[in-house]
């Protein structure tokens, strides 16, 4: 199983997590614009996605985007922490994932795929905003092993500052990774449950 969001989960996810981080929008938080889902809904992201790809749909809304995060939230289990600035993880069962090469500031290149191996660690760089909270940015702790082996030699030589960016799903950081070092509080702490 891949840890990585597929596509093209991954370019919305990344598109609203960059834009927030940037500051060019600001996704809804819980229950701030975005109203409650209809009675009865019980659609996933993949759920949405597989009816855009039949032709059911012609689009997704970030209301049905909420709706499905709120759904999918509610399947995780009591007591989930949700992952803090600050935070390590580290990889407990070696497995493939999808990520993107940040080349330079203002260059990146996506659709890369790699191994992670027990004792890779990763950050995460900074708060996710509410509508993102089925996912985790990680950032590698500088692990020279790690970037030969995710990055190729040519990319490396070309841009020797070109470091590995990946978007994990809650239940995939709890299945391949655990925590090892803690960040500081958010007031994103405690789950909602709806």
């Amino acid at each position: 199983m891949m840890s990585s969001l597929p596509t093209p989960w991954a370019t919305v996810t990344l598109t609203l997590l960059f834009a927030a981080v940037a500051g060019a929008q600001e996704p809804p938080e819980d229950g701030d614009v975005i109203p409650p889902p209809p009675q009865g809904w019980n659609l996933t992201r993949d759920d949405l996605e597989r009816e855009l790809r039949a032709g059911e749909r012609e689009s997704i809304t970030v209301q049905e985007l909420a709706w499905a995060h709120t759904y999918e939230r509610g399947a995780l289990p009591e007591g989930t922490r949700y992952p803090r600035r600050g935070d390590v993880y580290e990889v407990t069962v070696a497995h493939e994932v999808g990520f993107m090469m940040q080349l330079t500031e203002t260059n990146a290149k996506g659709g890369n795929t790699g191994l992670l191996v027990p004792g890779d660690r990763f950050l995460v760089p900074f708060d996710s905003p509410g509508i993102m909270r089925y996912a985790v940015s990680l950032w590698p702790v500088q692990d020279d092993a790690m970037a030969a082996r995710l990055i190729p030699q040519s990319v490396r030589s070309r841009y020797p500052d070109a470091e590995v960016r990946m978007v994990v799903e809650l239940q995939d950081l709890m299945q391949y990774f655990m925590l090892v070092e803690e960040g500081r509080a958010t007031p994103f702490d405690v789950p909602v449950r709806e």
